[in-house]
């Protein structure tokens, strides 16, 4: 063993310790190359430490924290290898590309440096605060809209990459993409999100467009409608019109008054109103004039045909206006038309005047048997016909005999000629024959192939077959006592009572009677049997429009049977809600004939200790009320109830005085009558019973 190895071999005999010291000592010297002093040198043994101190490896960046998207340049220091340092970052939302380090999301990064079998770590920050990012704004175009108008979103600034969403929690708002819009007026607030970077939220205005309404006209008469409509509004739901006001009443797109004043309507539109404001005035009354009246070509009509209107009598100046009030015809210019059996009334306007009188105008069946061919001379080819007409029957009737005209016959006289399967009997008149008025008690009543009526009988303008084969026939004329008014009621019911009278004598016309819903009559006709008695072939036209008034006089030379003469209508009943009439005084409904504007009868009831203070259509005073002799148009056939006040009235009130239940309502009374105080069994007292009324709460 050389001196070094002894060196060490005199350690290794202090301890197993000191051994593995010296040992471990070796090693490393070995192994780290270093060196001592020379072999040969048997001194005190030299432990060099000549290996470098190992140095850490650090991981940095240009900053520590940046903005979401914004690189961060990574360096690295210390560390003794000699291999390239490499980045790797395993954090979500965190990419490391070469020596850069960015992130998707705000966070933190955890780098890892890596230099052969070394390594380093370091954190890095991401986030958007307001000092280091765009802000993200939110803009709208337009910025204030209608209500169901569309805005269109956008935005601007921010530092997102991502596609920007818009959102919105407000009420009655919608965010669909990039489109705005609100089902009601207010403000929408709006957020817009980019990535992780939120939008200021900015208000829109969701505003309404006013809604309007307007009339026409603006101002009209009592009675007579204004047409409503609305303009403006946002909403899409239909527009409802109302009124609160006295006196006015809405339907449906129209509004009418029953008195003279204002009307303020209001219009609806979802949750959006308008309102106007509208002027009834009383309506002109019409005047009329019994100086001219309505005719026409031909006087009886065939349904589908039309009948020219015109003007006879004393008529004004200016434009003349034909009206029709009958169900089923139509007036259109100066025609009348009908395209069914029936009759047409009709009357004319000219210069805001009126014909008193109401014409009326028959239409018949086309190709009916009344149609039949009839001929003053047969006509070539015509097989015709005719009857010879007798004015004698059976035995003479006190007071009858025949007029003289020329040419009479009493043995008889031919009729017109007939072709065709039918002819048409005629009326007394139609024979050329007069009847005496003087003395005379009886009338025409038909015709009969018997001078005692056991025979065939014929009506007159009642089609009869001809007989077959055509041989001529003689037929007498009929006779009864004269004379008789009969009413029947037409389109109307009720009944009532003929009259009796003697020929040359007047009746006073009652008035009608008979009822008709939404019609009044106050005017009689004749029926066309009726008349035809008189004249089929013959009749003047005065004969044919005539017709009187109810309460007028009718001159007796034949009996009649009459129809009321139907006018739409509206008639106000009067009740007298407690008052009375007097032994004279009436108050009969009064009928507005056209369903035009009246004005109001004078009140005839009375009530004692009470003063009249106007009219109104529910007995207690709720409903519409009208005043004395207001001018109005009923909005239908209605009862107009009196009302009252009292003249120095009393009112007794009543006080439970400790009791409860359900409190009488006050009495009112005039001064010097009575009132029955209820029974207060409706109090109820615990450990009493009601006893009575006193002026006092003690009884005394």
């Amino acid at each position: 063993m050389g001196a070094r190895t002894r060196r060490f071999a005199s350690l290794g005999s202090s301890s197993g310790r000191a051994t593995a010291v010296v040992v471990c000592a070796v090693m490393l010297l070995a192994g780290c190359g270093g060196s001592g002093g020379s072999a040969t040198d048997a001194s005190t043994p030299v432990i060099r430490g000549d290996v470098a101190t190992t140095s850490a490896l650090t991981v940095s960046g240009d900053t520590t924290t940046a903005a979401v998207g914004t690189p961060i340049a990574l360096t690295s220091a210390g560390g003794t290898g000699t291999d390239p340092v490499k980045y790797e970052t395993a954090s979500a939302g965190c990419k490391v590309t070469d020596s850069s380090l960015t992130a998707t999301a705000p966070g933190t990064c955890v780098v890892t440096a890596t230099q052969g079998a070394q390594t380093g770590t370091a954190s890095f920050t991401f986030a958007i605060p307001l000092t280091l990012s765009s802000s993200l704004t939110v803009n709208g175009t337009p910025a204030t809209a209608a209500v169901g108008t569309a805005m269109v979103l956008t935005s601007a600034g921010g530092t997102g990459t991502g596609a920007v969403t818009y959102a919105t929690t407000s009420t009655g708002c919608l965010v669909s993409g990039t489109s705005l819009t609100a089902t009601a007026a207010g403000t929408c607030a709006v957020t817009a999100t980019q990535g992780a970077q939120t939008g200021t939220a900015t208000t829109f205005t969701a505003a309404t467009s006013s809604l309007t309404v307007t009339g026409t006209p603006a101002t009209a008469a009592v009675g007579t409608s204004i047409a409503l409509k609305s303009a403006g509004g946002t909403g899409t739901e239909a527009v409802k019109y109302e009124t609160a006001s006295a006196g006015c009443k809405v339907t449906d797109s129209s509004v009418t008054a029953t008195a003279a004043g204002t009307c303020v309507v209001t219009a609806t539109q979802g949750g959006q109103t308008g309102t106007a404001t509208f002027t009834f005035t009383e309506a002109p009354l019409t005047m009329e004039s019994d100086e001219f009246y309505v005719s026409g070509t031909p006087l009886d009509g065939i349904a589908g045909e039309p009948i020219a209107l015109f003007l006879k009598g004393k008529p004004g100046s200016g434009s003349v206006d034909f009206t029709t009030t009958t169900v089923g015809c139509t007036v259109s210019g100066s025609s009348l038309t009908r395209s069914t059996p029936g009759d047409c009334s009709v009357y004319a306007t000219q210069g805001g005047i009126r014909s008193l009188k109401v014409s009326l105008f028959p239409f018949r069946a086309s190709g009916s048997a009344i149609v039949a061919p009839m001929y003053k001379y047969p006509p070539t080819g015509c097989p015709s016909w005719r009857a010879i007409l007798s004015p004698l029957s059976a035995a003479p009737r006190p007071g009858m005999e025949a007029g003289y005209q020329d040419s009479y016959d009493l043995s008889g006289r031919w009729s017109p000629f007939f072709c065709g399967d039918y002819w048409i009997p005629g009326g007394w008149d139609d024979t050329g024959w007069d009847l005496q008025l003087r003395g005379r008690t009886v009338e025409f009543a038909g015709w009969n192939t018997e001078k005692d009526g056991s025979g065939v009988a014929f009506t007159p303008n009642v089609p009869a077959l001809i007989p077959t084969p055509r041989q001529n026939i003689r037929v007498y004329a009929q006779w009864r006592t004269c004379c008789t008014v009969s009413f029947e009621a037409g389109e109307g019911s009720g009944s009532m009572s003929p009259m009796t009278g003697s020929v040359n004598s007047n009746v006073t016309l009652p008035k009608v009677s008979f009822t008709r819903p939404g019609y009044a009559a106050t005017e009689w006709k004749e029926t066309k049997a009726s008349l035809s008695m008189q004249c089929v072939y013959s009749c003047p036209e005065g004969l044919r429009l005539a017709s009187w008034p109810a309460s007028s006089p009718l001159w007796l030379n034949r009996s009649y049977v009459l129809q009321p003469i139907w006018e739409p209508a509206w008639t106000v009943t009067f009740d007298g809600n407690g008052g009375t009439l007097g032994a004279a005084a009436q108050m009969p409904p009064e009928v507005f004939l056209f369903k035009l504007p009246g004005r109001l009868d004078q009140n005839q009831f009375t009530r004692s200790g009470y003063q009249f203070t106007g009219w109104n259509t529910k007995a207690d005073g709720t409903g519409t009320a009208y005043s004395q002799r207001q001018v109005m148009t009923p909005p239908s056939d209605i009862t107009l109830y009196a009302q009252w006040s009292i003249k120095n009235g009393y009112t007794v009130s009543f006080d439970a005085n400790g009791g409860t239940g359900t409190q009488p309502s006050p009495l009112t009374s005039a001064g010097g009558s009575s009132v029955t105080a209820p029974a207060g069994s409706g109090y109820t007292r615990p450990g009493q019973q009601f006893a009575g009324w006193n002026t006092a709460a003690n009884g005394t």
